[in-house]
């Protein structure tokens, strides 16, 4: 639902930005800075579903890595039962 919400927010500020015929990259980037942290704890989240720490995210620092590496991890069934973390 997180993620839906925010891909529907910035379609809005695409169309706005398109329609107004003004440059509103800059909302559009800070909008992006404020769900920042949202969004970190929810893939440290989703890492620990599948048993894993949160210290995993800093794959996201290796170029061409990070794609594949979240694309398996969003495919993967959680583990059964209560989180470790």
């Amino acid at each position: 639902m997180f993620v839906l919400f925010n891909l529907i927010i910035s379609i809005l500020i695409s169309i706005l930005s398109y329609v107004i015929g003004v440059d509103v990259s800059f909302i559009g980037g800070l909008y992006s800075f404020a769900i920042l942290l949202p969004s970190l704890a929810l893939c440290i989240k989703r890492l620990h579903d599948v048993g894993k720490s949160g210290a995993f995210i800093l794959i996201n620092f290796i170029p061409g890595v990070e794609f594949i590496w979240f694309l398996i991890l969003v495919c993967t069934m959680g583990d059964p039962g209560e989180n470790t973390y």
